[in-house]
C-alpha cells in the first residue's frame, strides 16, 4: 500500500517523493499542521447492502424499491430550515446519497436497519465490514427471491 502525504500551503500543494525536500527547504519558517481524515464516497458492499434492504422491506409492503428508497431518503437525508427573512417559510433540503461519504453512509445504513429492526420487525444485523456487508446482501437479496415477488425490479 503506497502512503501519499500531501501538504497544502496557501496556493500550492506538496505530494509524495518531493515533501521531503519541500519540508527542509522550509526551515525557517514556523508551520500548524492540522490532520483531518478525507472520507471516500460510498462503497460498493455499501450500496449493494443498502438495496437488498430496499428489495426486503419493498416485497414486505408491497411496493417497489424505488418506494422504498424515496421513502428512507426523505425520512433520513432531509433537513428543514428556516428561511432567515420569513422564519415561517422553510425550505426542505435532499442530500443525495451518492454524495455521501462512507462514515455519512454508513449512518444512513444503521437509521435504516434501526427502523428495519424495530418498526417493520425485519431483522437485519448491522454489518462491521464490506465482507459481511455482501454478505447480508446475497441473504437478503435470496430471501426476498424466495417470496417470489415482480418488486425486484
Amino acid at each position: 500500500m503506497t502512503k501519499v502525504i500531501t501538504i497544502e500551503i496557501k496556493d500550492w500543494t506538496v505530494t509524495g517523493d518531493n515533501i521531503k525536500d519541500t519540508v527542509l527547504s522550509l526551515s525557517n519558517w514556523v508551520y500548524e499542521l492540522t490532520f483531518e481524515r478525507i472520507y471516500k464516497t460510498r462503497t460498493y458492499a455499501q450500496n449493494r447492502l443498502l438495496w437488498a434492504i430496499y428489495t426486503l422491506v419493498a416485497c414486505e409492503l408491497g411496493t417497489t424499491k424505488d418506494w422504498v428508497h424515496q421513502f428512507f431518503w426523505e425520512a433520513f437525508l432531509t433537513d428543514i430550515i428556516k428561511l432567515p427573512k420569513d422564519k415561517r417559510r422553510k425550505l426542505k433540503i435532499i442530500k443525495s446519497t451518492t454524495k455521501l461519504d462512507t462514515k455519512q453512509f454508513k449512518e444512513y445504513l444503521d437509521k435504516i436497519i434501526y427502523f428495519c429492526n424495530t418498526e417493520l420487525e425485519l431483522k437485519i444485523p448491522t454489518p462491521n465490514n464490506d465482507e459481511q456487508m455482501i454478505w447480508i446482501a446475497e441473504q437478503m437479496e435470496r430471501e426476498a427471491k424466495t417470496k417470489g415477488s415482480y418488486y425486484l425490479s
